[in-house]
């Protein structure tokens, strides 16, 4: 295999990075009982099931703005959803407004890194309560949890396709699942095509089609069949991960990204109200119109600059009120996340930001 010049590109998926291990983070889940699942669907719906044991005709509250597609899984399990308002251009949500029961659950979310867990005043204390952090793993709210359950899906901030359930008192009602077929083969393909895209923006001579069509694929896989645990050697795998270090150099380049910018431009970033207490998960783009955010989604794949939209509209109708799924359009249609993990550093968040000066 000839190696010719690096690539540079990006966003996407993860693929597999040069690190060294000096030792193990302590992570929030070390001092509680915890389950690594294939997925962080499977993490959610193996909450859900635990639940469902204990009451079955309890209701889950989701916030309005939440990834349609797991919602659309969670109608699977055979329960009642409904939906409490967040508004994620002003990170405010409202729990007073609904009419949450005994023995309900609701679940609360870290929405892209930069939102509190500031509902619980509000919740009734025979509620039980789920945190997905899957924005941000690693913060102060996940280290020192109160919820029933927390849960994230691993992969949205490291190199690693899984995701971990942990709690302080409930993990006795979670089912000790196998490790189906579908998930193994899809979690072990995530990693080929993360090795693959290694090589390829190393340089390798390597078309981008062999570790795409090896991710997609993956993907797919990644939703399907029964709830699954992770393989034993995940664990191992996340335990030699410099985390910590990493979430630093998240937050650094997203402050130095900022700093790049004019104040015109800065207008369209959803800011965190407060920087010091936040490790925003990406750099969330917030446009005038659905027309001008497309059009600057072109220009930065043009340059090899990959957005993600979270979250696209499903093409299941799965809110009852109109209101709701014009509000959540409303911030999807509008919205572009830029990555800043820890695969880039301070010349790439100037060339980004160049290329947007000259987009806006």
């Amino acid at each position: 295999m000839i190696k010719k010049n690096k690539r540079w590109e990006v966003g996407s998926e993860f693929h597999c990075l040069d690190y060294s291990f000096n030792k193990k983070d302590v992570l929030p889940w070390d001092k509680y009982n915890y389950y690594y699942f294939g997925s962080g669907r499977d993490s959610l719906r193996a909450i859900i099931r635990s639940i469902k044991c204990r009451n079955k005709d309890f209701t889950l509250w989701l916030p309005e703005y939440f990834c349609q597609e797991v919602v659309f899984d969670l109608l699977k399990e055979e329960i009642k959803i409904k939906f409490y308002p967040l508004d994620p251009e002003n990170m405010k949500s409202d729990i007073s407004s609904i009419n949450i029961k005994k023995d309900d659950a609701i679940m609360l979310i870290n929405l892209f890194g930069i939102k509190f867990f500031d509902e619980y005043d509000n919740i009734p204390s025979d509620v039980f309560i789920i945190e997905d952090h899957t924005h941000d793993p690693f913060s102060f709210y996940s280290y020192n949890s109160k919820a029933h359950y927390c849960f994230a899906s691993l992969r949205k901030t490291l190199p690693i396709p899984c995701g971990i359930v942990w709690s302080q008192n409930m993990i006795k009602e979670i089912k000790n699942y196998k490790i189906t077929k579908i998930r193994y083969k899809a979690i072990s393909d995530k990693l080929i095509a993360m090795r693959l895209k290694s090589l390829y923006l190393k340089g390798f001579d390597l078309s981008k089609d062999i570790y795409r069509t090896i991710e997609i694929k993956a993907e797919r896989n990644m939703g399907r069949g029964n709830i699954s645990m992770a393989p034993a050697w995940v664990e191992s795998i996340v335990n030699s991960f410099p985390i910590l270090k990493w979430r630093e150099k998240r937050k650094n380049n997203y402050i130095k990204f900022l700093g790049y910018l004019d104040d015109k431009i800065k207008k369209n970033i959803l800011l965190p109200k407060e920087i010091d207490r936040t490790y925003p998960f990406m750099i969330i783009m917030l446009l005038k119109t659905k027309r001008e955010r497309d059009n600057i989604r072109k220009i930065l794949i043009k340059n090899n600059i990959f957005p993600a939209i979270l979250w696209k509209s499903s093409k299941h109708k799965l809110f009852s009120n109109k209101k709701i799924e014009d509000r959540h359009n409303a911030f999807n249609d509008r919205m572009l996340a830029i990555h800043c993990d820890m695969r880039y550093g301070y010349k790439d968040m100037r060339k980004i930001a160049d290329i947007l000066k000259k987009s806006l």
